[in-house]
């Protein structure tokens, strides 16, 4: 007689759905999504350091460019 084992998740149940249409396990699909923001949120955050790093060298160019 086989046992039949079934994985217990100890969060949210929301994104169940898709877990059942790419056969992955409801703890796998919710690691992907919270690594996908993961990455967009640092992703966000260099564009902000970098577009804050322009602007401020562009300013820096323009005050030197001005007291000369």
């Amino acid at each position: 007689m086989a046992t039949q084992t079934t994985a217990s998740c100890t969060g949210s149940t929301l994104l169940q759905p898709i877990s059942e249409i790419i056969n992955l396990p409801l703890d796998q699909v919710q690691l992907l999504r919270s690594s996908a923001c993961l990455n967009k949120n640092l992703m966000m955050m260099m564009m902000v350091y970098c577009h804050h790093q322009k602007a401020s060298s562009q300013a820096t160019m323009e005050l030197m460019s001005f007291v000369s």
